[in-house]
């Protein structure tokens, strides 16, 4: 019996054998796969490389003209705060007709002469009273924009090329104004 009982497993085993489907055939390789990989991974290595030298080139430009605006400011400040001390203590002030030279005379007796150059440059000439040397100052760039106008004690730089009118006195004219006083020219003024 239990060769029979042997038996009949053994056509069993073999009958579920013949019903079951063959395994299926491993995956072929993938050839190639990885080229594809690294060509995408180059792709977008390109890309961000062009992306990183475009924005390098446009922060660095960018640093570049706010220094260049930095100190063009830091000039024309300067040049103001020299004019407004000019201004304060001068006992005359006459701008020429074409508004581009101002003629200032100081309390010490200095005469002060204000002037644009044909360069654009900004150029202010003190003649001492007394025997001694004539200094020169120049503010370059800031010359051909600056305009004078006197009215009283008061003088107005224009900046001929703004085209605000909001700037510190009005300007009227088209252009940013600044206003500059006499503060011995005022006093003189109120006096009468």
């Amino acid at each position: 019996m239990s060769r029979a009982g042997n038996k009949h497993v053994e056509i069993s085993s073999r009958a579920t054998a013949a019903r079951r489907p063959p395994p299926p055939p491993p995956p072929p390789p993938r050839r190639g796969i990885a080229l594809v990989i690294m060509l995408l991974a180059l792709i977008l290595l390109g890309g961000f490389l062009v992306v990183s030298a475009r924005l390098f080139v446009t922060v660095m430009r960018t640093s570049e003209s706010a220094g260049r605006a930095e100190r063009d400011i830091a000039e024309f400040e300067s040049a103001i705060r020299v004019l407004r001390a000019d201004v304060w203590g001068a006992t005359s002030v006459a701008p020429d007709a074409a508004g581009t030279t101002l003629a200032l005379q100081s309390s010490n007796g200095a005469a002060v002469r204000w002037h644009t150059a044909d360069d654009d440059t900004l150029v202010r000439t003190i003649i001492p009273a007394a025997n001694g040397d004539t200094s020169v100052q120049r503010w370059p760039q800031l010359g051909g924009r600056l305009r004078f106008a006197v009215a009283g004690p008061t003088v107005t730089g224009t900046l001929a090329d703004a085209t605000s009118t909001s700037g510190a006195g009005g300007g009227g004219d088209g252009g940013a104004g600044l206003q500059l006083v006499s503060q011995v020219l005022l006093a003189r003024e109120m006096s009468r």
